[in-house]
């Protein structure tokens, strides 16, 4: 990212008229700004969003286990009822 923006930079240095150049600079450096704040906020969003999932992953294998468990004793208590 922060190569594309000096990329930017640089066409602007060289092709801008100097009278108009300050502001176009500016510009692309306030964009710049905002960009890798966005992304930053992606990141985290994104780490959250996968804590979650993984909270949730574990939770349903555990309680798949748990009723797993529940079925097998369920079925010995059926099974020593039955003979």
């Amino acid at each position: 990212m922060r190569a594309f923006y000096a990329a930017k930079i640089d066409a602007v240095r060289r092709t801008v008229p100097a009278r108009e150049r300050a502001a176009a600079v500016k510009a692309l450096l306030d964009d710049r700004s905002v960009a890798l704040r966005v992304m930053a906020q992606m990141r985290a969003a994104s780490a959250a969003f996968l804590k979650e999932r993984h909270r949730i992953v574990r939770k349903s294998k555990r309680e798949a286990s748990r009723r797993e468990s529940q079925r097998i004793e369920n079925t010995a208590i059926n099974s020593k009822l039955v003979v």
